[in-house]
């Protein structure tokens, strides 16, 4: 194994980190010598220096005080120096002016974006149907693609007509029995037609009706098969929770812009998931009476929403959500938070929730898709979860807790400290697994609450 020059790469926002030239050489963006790519400095330089400030304010070694003003300048995603890395010799030939760079490399440097989501192929002889095209390289002829199988994930290399496996792991997938994964169309009178799927336990009787989990996420980008196969692409395995015995729903919540502007995304999000509900209770799959909610992120949000606004479920369990939109409009990303430019909420609050503008123009919209205005009307049992560490606020959680605790609700809080918007640490992942699984089992034949 030849081990390459390393200087870390530029790793451009949503565009490829290399591209290939030739079966020996490799275009990329090189940093300086020990300069961090933005994505990753962003992770680790907040916890170091919310490290350094903490011991200088114990020790008393100097002022912490870090002062910003209105009018300082964004920082801006390092580019890096295009280079050339010929892997057979490990020779690296960096090109410092634009002017400089040779034909070969003009044509990375103006790289297309990566598109989201990720392109899904069929019908490709050697490579499994939905697998993700990862690079596809015009010139050669070749392509490389992402297989996530029932019984392993595979690098497949596609070249000269012939696939071969460049590299295989989760070899553990092919002793997994998972479930039979049925898809429904839901029809709304007013917003349209959208799917759901539902992941049934491995032992699903026939006409059984089962307790039901629906994992909520509006207005997904990625394509069904990517959440609903057990090897999907996603931070929660949707299957583990059908081997409890769960009938697993994952609705889909199309958001049409002008409906959502007009009717606002909390209203859109309960008339979808009742519809889901109702087709899924109807075609005999769900116990009605035992449905349990769940989601993280934007899903987090939608779960108490949900909660809020109607009494479909025994409990919820929100992971890493939004609760207060107003307030998360001007909170400071907490990984930079101790930058001199640190990144607020609130252009992502607009986007997401299809608000018009800052909540001080805006006031209304923004309470009545705010699960915390109305948490005096969540009856039913809530589990949280969320990372200090995250984007979307800790404090957010902090928030709905102390709202529901007041109320006298039954609700619990986890904390995963050092953890961001999705948890990284295999034992954080392992306890909360558990957490989650001893909370759906432990509401799963008590009374609803909720009713």
């Amino acid at each position: 194994m030849r081990i390459l020059p390393t200087a870390n790469l530029a790793l451009q926002p949503a565009k490829p980190p290399l591209g290939w030239l030739s079966s020996q050489k490799i275009a990329c963006e090189v940093l300086p010598d020990g300069e961090l790519p933005f994505v990753l400095e962003t992770e680790w330089h907040g916890d170091a220096e919310q490290a350094a400030h903490w011991r200088a304010a114990r020790d008393g070694s100097r002022s912490t005080i870090s002062q910003i003003q209105s009018g300082d300048e964004m920082a801006a995603y390092p580019a890096g120096s295009p280079a050339v890395i010929n892997v057979d010799t490990g020779e690296v030939q960096c090109f410092s002016h634009q002017k400089d760079l040779p034909k070969e490399l003009e044509c990375f440097a103006g790289r297309e974006i990566v598109p989201y989501p990720p392109t899904l192929v069929s019908g490709v002889a050697g490579v499994s149907d939905d697998s993700a095209l990862a690079l596809d390289i015009t010139d050669r002829g070749d392509q490389i693609f992402v297989s996530r199988d029932d019984d392993a994930t595979r690098v497949i290399w596609l070249r000269d007509g012939s696939a071969e496996t460049a590299f295989e792991t989760d070899h553990h997938l092919s002793d997994v029995q998972s479930g039979a994964i049925h898809r429904f169309e839901v029809t709304h009178p007013e917003l349209g037609t959208a799917k759901t799927s539902v992941i049934l336990p491995p032992c699903a009787g026939p006409d059984e009706r089962l307790p039901a989990l629906f994992w909520v996420y509006p207005n997904a980008q990625l394509p069904a098969a990517m959440y609903d196969k057990p090897n999907g692409l996603g931070p929660f395995n949707l299957h583990r929770f059908a081997a409890m015995g769960f009938a697993v729903v994952r609705p889909e919540v199309p958001f049409d812009d002008q409906i959502v502007e007009q009717r606002g995304a909390a209203d859109v999000v309960v008339e979808w998931i009742t519809a889901a509900a109702d087709a899924v209770a109807a075609a005999g799959c769900i116990d009605r009476e035992r449905m349990q909610v769940a989601g993280h992120s934007f899903g987090g949000w939608a779960t108490l929403t949900l909660l809020a606004k109607t009494d479909l479920f025994r409990s919820g369990i929100a992971v890493a959500g939004a609760y207060d939109l107003i307030s998360a409009h001007g909170t400071f990303d907490a990984r930079s938070r101790h930058r001199s430019d640190p990144i607020d909420g609130g252009s992502l609050i607009e986007k997401v929730w299809h608000l018009p503008g800052p909540p001080w123009d805006h006031l209304d919209a923004y309470a009545q898709n705010s699960p915390l205005s109305g948490v005096e009307s969540i009856s039913a049992p809530v589990l949280l979860m969320h990372g200090d560490r995250d984007y979307v606020p800790m404090s957010q959680a902090e928030e709905m807790f102390s709202a529901l605790r007041r109320l006298g609700r039954d609700v619990s809080f986890a904390r995963l400290w050092g953890e961001g918007h999705v948890a990284c640490n295999p034992e954080t992942i392992r306890e909360m697994d558990r957490l989650m699984e001893d909370w759906l089992r432990r509401h799963r034949d008590e009374p609803n609450v909720a009713s």
